[in-house]
């Protein structure tokens, strides 16, 4: 969704129109999930130069609630690209890839991008523990 922000500021749209195509962008967000369509977190890292995922989360906040946002970054992918019997939830003979974070999604969506330690194979890759 950053991606619009990003163009609109890159063809020197007004804010007006920015607003607009963020407003249509998330009601379509919106309406695509509340249909049953499974919705993927990714970045546009390597079009864009923005690698902070935190206005992406943001902005997906607009259109989807905290359990919605996870689904995308956990159980989608994993099911989409056929790992779901080993990744992408908490359950004993699971991968125990996880990551942890130093907020509550709950409260505030961007307490996705705020993560404390990763977690690979049970083994702390990277983070605060490490």
């Amino acid at each position: 969704m950053m991606l619009f922000e990003v163009e609109a500021k890159r063809f020197h749209e007004s804010p007006s129109d920015l607003a607009n195509a963020i407003s249509v962008i998330t009601a379509e967000v919106r309406n695509y999930a509340g249909a049953g369509g499974q919705i993927l977190f990714g970045t546009d890292v390597g079009y864009i130069d923005v690698f902070d995922p935190m206005e992406e989360y943001k902005l997906m906040s607009g259109a989807l609630d905290w359990r919605a946002i996870l689904t995308s970054l956990t159980t989608a992918p994993a099911e989409r690209f056929g790992y779901i019997s080993r990744k992408g939830r908490i359950a004993n003979g699971m991968d125990a890839d996880l990551v942890l974070l130093n907020g509550d999604p709950a409260k505030d969506p961007t307490a996705f991008a705020h993560v404390r330690d990763t977690i690979r194979a049970g083994k702390v890759i990277w983070g605060v523990d490490r």
